[in-house]
Order: structure tokens, then C-alpha cells, then sequence
């Protein structure tokens, strides 16, 4: 597989004939608006934050402004994946979120386009922070095609690697954890990386491996020392893995599998003979389809259309017969929205039973029909919570399976959390007195995520109502119980000490550390607990952000492509002046004017680790900016457009950026 050398519903069912052939003729009615759309493409680039190289097998998701949901798809090798949308004539806007990092990784911000008019193309960067040591990893398998008569040695990957080099799409594969048999169906192709098939952010333990359909002649897995293709490009080494019946076993431990499973259709070397199977003539075929609906939803024929779109993913599926046969797969969503899909495929006439591990206190409505839109008869037993329906040879059956969670009113208590964000100086001893020293310097925008007794869960922000005084989040109305409780988006080359006391007594409340941003604690009924979080920042953890501001020639036709030797040649620094204003992730934000650092520049001093946006007074209408931004003595490469969004890590020398300010004329008059 050339890439992974380098890393490598059916149509609707009603539940009455009626509604589907109004639902039908709604369909055409609402057809012709559609012709007055047009297409965009939003590129995506992904770049490493530890290493400055591109991110390659990073997931990312774009959802319009009407709902529309289009991917997820993996970045390439270059980190760069391209989504092609529908706008309207009016221009659509789209949010773009990173759906899935690497394992151990921690996803970035949502971004948003402006609208996007028919034609027009625009280009997003993310930067992606690793968490490497969390001890998720990921395993990749590709579905790799030989030539007719292909064969090679069941122990050197070499040749079947450079002999085999198709890539198959729409190939089922299984994955399931020993330890505890749930189970992972991945598709190759499905993420738009043609024959790749993964799964992020597994625990460490082993798996079973097995490929849907034909057996393949062979399957090798590279071993990859870490989760993260920018840390770990190289494979340290390539295992064959037997296969026993078709299924093969691997170990994971916090790093990347890559396994490719060789198809060749003939002369590659076969599995030992196992006791023959006699397959029936036609398989049938039964698809469950689970959905959730609203909590206290009341059914209506409209069942469909409200809940099915809202699939339940990774959820075991247990299907049984009358003749012997047991299996169970996990729940996957082909489709978002859409129901999420566990398909048995090549089963024997008979009754089967089927179970599924969901919510117990809900309500469950169910009905399977076949592929002719024909209800198929079957029965629920409500103290099982299990399905029953007979399928005849070659049948094709789909069963809905709605989910109704029970509404639950949380009964309200008179306990409370008051979490406090403290801001330390840098290089604070953490054995100091750390009330004293840095109480008084709250930090706003910070939240907070507990969770508790009875399925709570909730966030607060932080606030700073007296200054100086901490930044305050509170969780009222609680009930005694067992509390979890992070402290989001702390910067991971800070000490974070906690210390949490009773709100009316001077009395330690004691407490343990989940991780080193999560605590959990006990909390007392009808009573308070108040938690410091004291952020120390390394001794001189600072460094600069130097931006300068050039005024281009007029109507100067630039893009986010144009090189900046381009705008050099074309741009002198502005001699006006031009207001750059600063705002850390967290804290309050600073500006400063053109000038006060040298011609068209401004300083930024003391910047710790942490995220900025960096935004201009100018453009203002008329004008467009064209951002690149890199480390002093370094490249710079091209980094946003009219503002920009920077990752400075303070062990690096001062960070430069250049401002280049494009006027055009829009008014409609002549120049």
C-alpha cells in the first residue's frame, strides 16, 4: 500500500404507505430551488503543534448554516483535505469543526467561513496540539487488491507490498477488543482515503483483526512507535499477523497499527484447511437500525422522520438463532444524520432474537420490514428488551429500533461547588503561600466541567466580580455525592495545584487527582465546597510577537496563494497609524499602535505558551490583509486573512508577522 508505506438505509420507511407517498410528493414539490445552487470548496490544512509538520489521518467535519452535514474526511499525507459544498445564490456560511484528532491529541477550535458564493474557494489552517503519554492509540487497516495469480512469502512484506498496490473502497472490516468485546466496524474509504479503514483512540490491549467477504492471502501490520504520524513518520517495525478462520489477533499499546490485508484472487498462498462450511444457497440479510429520539417523546407516524436521522454509535448489537448462530457488532453511522447501522450479512433461514446493550430506563418502539417496504411481523419482549422475527433464504430485512429516554426531574439540592482560576506569577514555588501571592489575580473566560450523582453534567465560566479577587465559577443546586471536576484548555507546560476548602469553615476538603487538570472530591450535603486552581507558569516562560503593517499597491491582485516575495516586491511598511490588538486564550486582550516599535510596527512582550488572535483596525472597508507568520530567523508562511490565530510556545525565540494591507475599490465608481 503506497500510502500507509509512508504511515499509511435504506430508502425511507414508513410506518404507513400514506405518509410515504406524500412524503414522496413533497420531494418533487420541493425539487426546483435546488437548480438555483451553486458549488464551493473549503480547503483544509492541518499542521502539527510539536513538530511544525503537516497532520496527516486527521478527521475533520463541515457543517452549512442550514444543517447541511458534509464529511467527516481525513487530512492526506500533505495535512490538506478539500470539501466540496452546495451554496445558495445568497452565499452560504460553514463551520468547520477537527471531528477527530489523532489519538492523544487535542482538537482546536471551531472555525467559520463567510458566506461562499458559487465559484469562489477558501482555505483554512489548523494547528493541532498532540497529548502525547495518554495511552490511546489508533489501528489502520487497508483493503489492498493483488493481481490475478499474485503470490509471495507469508513472512516478507516487501513483496507483497510493491505487488500489490490497488486500493479497495467499501470494504468491511471488524475490530474487536479482547478484554471486552466491543466491537468497531470500519469501512475503507469511508473518510475519503482510498482503502483506509481506522479507528482513533483505542485503550492499550489486544484486538482481534478480521476482514468481511474474502479471506485475504495475507496481512501485515507496521508497528509505529507512537500515535501521531507527525512524530512517528517511520515505521520501526512490520509484523506478519496469521490468521486463524479469517481473524487475526494484534497488541496496541498508546501507538499506531497499520495493517494491510492482501486480496489476491488467485495462486497467493492460502490459510490451512479448516472443516468445510456450507454456506446456504442465498443468505439473508438483516440490518438494525437504532435511533434516539427526544427525551419524552409520544410516538406519531411522523416517528420516522423525527427520530431516525439521530443514529446511536458503538452500540453492541447481540443477534441469536433457533439454529445455532450468535454474533454481535457495533453500531456505526454510514450516514450523519442517520440511524446507526449493524448489518448481518449471509444468515440461514430461522427465528432470530435480537439485543441491544441500551439505556434501560427508556422506551422502545420497534418495526422491521423488508426490501420491498413490506412490514415483516416480529415481536418485542419488553423484560428482555430483545426483538424476535423469523427471515426466510435470501430475505433482506431492515428492524427500526427507536430509543425514548424516560424524562428524569432532577430533584434540585441545596449543596455547591465554587471553583476559583488563579493566575500565579512566573516561576512560583508550589510549596509557597500561594493565597497570598496570587489570589488576587482572578482569570475571566475560563470553564469548568463538572459532573456528579443522577447523570450530571453541566459548565460554568468563570467571571471576576471584585477585583482584584479570583475569576469564580459556581455549580449550584447539587446534591451530595461523588464530584469530577476539569479545569478545560490548560496550557500543558504549566503546573496546575488545586486546594479546596469548605465555603463556610476553614476546613480542608480533601481530594484526589484524576489527571493533572481533573480533580474528584466528595461533596457534603446542605454545604459548599470552594476549590482554588493555582496556574504556576515555568521561570521566564515568555517570548515576543513582533507585527509590522505594509500598505500594497492599490487593487494588487493577491490571494491566499500569492507567495510572499510577491507582496514584498509590491508592499512598503505602513507609515500611518494602524491599531493591532492582541487577545490570549483566557485573558484580556491588548492593543497597541503602529510606531511605538519602529516604522508600521508594533512589540508584543511576555507572551506566554499559550493561543492568540491577533486582529487589525485596519482593514476596515475596501481592504483586504494578507497574514504570514513564523519564528524569528525562520520561514513565514501564509497564516490567516484580515486576522489570524496564533499557537506561541514561549521556549521559542520572538515570533514575527507580516501585516500586508491589499486596498481595492469596491464602490462602483472609477479609480
Amino acid at each position: 500500500m503506497r500510502l500507509v508505506a509512508f504511515e499509511r438505509t435504506l430508502a425511507l420507511r414508513l410506518l404507513v404507505v400514506t405518509v410515504a407517498v406524500l412524503a414522496t410528493l413533497s420531494s418533487f414539490a420541493a425539487a426546483s430551488p435546488a437548480a438555483a445552487q451553486g458549488a464551493a470548496t473549503i480547503e483544509i490544512v492541518n499542521i502539527d503543534a510539536g513538530t511544525g509538520l503537516p497532520a496527516p489521518f486527521t478527521r475533520f467535519q463541515v457543517t452549512s448554516e442550514n444543517g447541511t452535514v458534509y464529511g467527516p474526511m481525513e487530512t492526506d499525507l500533505n495535512g490538506y483535505v478539500a470539501f466540496s459544498v452546495t451554496v445558495d445564490p445568497q452565499g452560504t456560511s460553514f463551520t468547520v469543526i477537527e471531528e477527530t484528532p489523532p489519538a492523544c491529541a487535542t482538537a482546536p477550535d471551531q472555525q467559520a467561513t463567510g458566506p461562499l458564493m458559487a465559484g469562489d474557494t477558501t482555505s483554512l489552517s489548523f494547528t493541532t496540539q498532540d497529548n502525547p503519554g495518554c495511552g490511546l492509540g489508533t489501528i489502520a487497516l487497508y483493503a489492498m487488491s493483488c493481481p490475478d495469480g499474485f503470490s509471495g512469502p507469508a513472512d516478507d512484506y516487501g513483496p507483497w507490498r510493491d505487488g500489490c498496490a490497488g486500493n479497495i473502497d467499501g470494504t468491511g472490516f471488524t475490530i474487536t477488543s479482547v478484554a471486552t468485546g466491543q466491537a468497531w466496524n470500519p469501512v475503507s474509504g469511508a473518510y475519503g482515503i482510498p482503502g483506509r479503514a481506522p479507528v482513533v483512540g483505542l485503550p492499550a490491549g489486544d484486538y482481534t483483526i478480521q476482514q468481511h467477504g474474502d479471506t485475504p492471502a495475507a496481512v501485515f501490520c507496521l508497528v509505529y512507535d507512537t500515535a501521531n504520524y507527525a512524530s512517528s513518520p517511520e515505521p520501526s517495525s512490520v509484523i506478519p499477523v496469521p490468521l486463524t478462520d479469517g481473524v487475526g489477533t494484534i497488541s496496541l499499546a498508546g501507538n499506531r497499527l497499520s495493517c494491510d490485508f492482501f486480496t489476491a484472487p488467485a495462486g497467493a498462498i492460502q490459510p490451512e484447511p479448516t472443516a468445510e462450511i456450507v454456506e446456504p444457497a442465498a443468505g439473508a440479510m438483516l440490518d438494525v437500525h437504532l435511533a434516539e429520539c427526544p427525551v419524552g417523546y409520544i410516538a406519531t407516524e411522523s416517528i420516522y422522520d423525527d427520530c431516525h436521522g439521530n443514529g446511536m454509535s458503538g452500540i453492541p448489537v447481540q443477534l441469536s438463532s433457533n439454529t445455532g448462530f450468535s454474533g454481535t457488532l457495533a453500531t456505526t453511522l454510514p450516514e450523519t444524520p442517520g440511524p446507526g447501522v449493524a448489518s448481518f450479512a449471509n444468515l440461514g433461514a430461522g427465528t432470530y432474537t435480537i439485543g441491544a446493550s441500551v439505556p434501560a430506563d427508556a422506551t422502545f418502539l420497534t418495526y422491521c420490514s423488508d426490501d420491498a417496504f413490506v412490514e415483516i411481523p416480529s415481536s418485542f419482549d419488553e423484560a428482555n428488551r430483545t426483538l424476535t422475527l423469523d427471515l426466510a433464504s435470501g430475505q433482506i430485512v431492515t428492524c427500526d429500533w427507536y430509543v425514548i429516554p424516560n424524562e428524569v426531574a432532577p430533584v434540585p439540592g441545596t449543596s455547591f461547588l465554587e471553583m476559583h482560576a488563579l493566575q500565579c506569577p512566573d516561576g512560583t514555588d508550589p510549596n509557597a503561600a500561594l493565597y497570598d501571592l496570587c489570589h488576587g489575580n482572578g482569570v475571566a473566560n475560563v470553564t469548568f466541567t463538572a459532573t456528579g450523582p443522577g447523570e450530571f453534567s453541566d459548565q460554568a465560566i468563570t467571571t471576576i466580580p471584585t477585583s482584584p479577587g479570583p475569576g469564580i465559577a459556581t455549580f449550584g443546586e447539587l446534591s451530595a455525592g461523588s464530584y469530577t471536576i476539569s479545569r478545560e484548555r490548560v496550557d500543558p507546560t504549566v503546573d496546575l495545584v488545586a486546594y479546596c476548602s469548605m465555603a463556610d469553615a476553614d476546613v480542608v476538603v480533601p481530594f484526589s487527582y484524576v489527571d493533572a487538570d481533573t480533580i474528584s472530591l466528595d461533596l457534603p450535603a446542605d454545604t459548599g465546597v470552594v476549590c482554588d486552581w493555582y496556574v504556576l507558569p515555568a521561570a521566564d516562560a515568555s517570548t515576543t510577537l513582533q507585527v509590522t503593517s505594509y500598505r500594497c499597491l492599490f487593487n494588487l491582485a493577491a490571494d491566499e496563494t500569492t507567495p510572499i516575495d510577491v507582496f514584498r516586491a509590491n508592499c512598503r511598511p505602513s507609515e500611518g497609524t494602524t491599531q493591532f490588538t492582541l487577545t490570549p486564550d483566557g485573558a484580556e486582550s491588548v492593543t497597541l499602535t503602529t510606531g511605538s516599535a519602529g516604522v508600521g510596527t508594533v512589540l508584543f512582550e511576555s507572551l506566554p505558551t499559550n493561543f492568540y488572535e491577533v486582529t487589525s483596525s485596519n482593514p476596515g472597508d475596501f481592504n483586504d490583509a494578507y497574514i504570514f507568520c513564523g519564528v524569528e530567523g525562520g520561514q513565514l508562511p501564509y497564516a490567516g486573512h484580515n486576522s489570524v490565530q496564533l499557537d506561541i510556545d514561549a521556549s521559542q525565540p520572538s515570533y514575527l508577522c507580516q501585516w500586508f494591507n491589499v486596498p481595492y475599490n469596491a464602490s462602483g465608481y472609477s479609480d
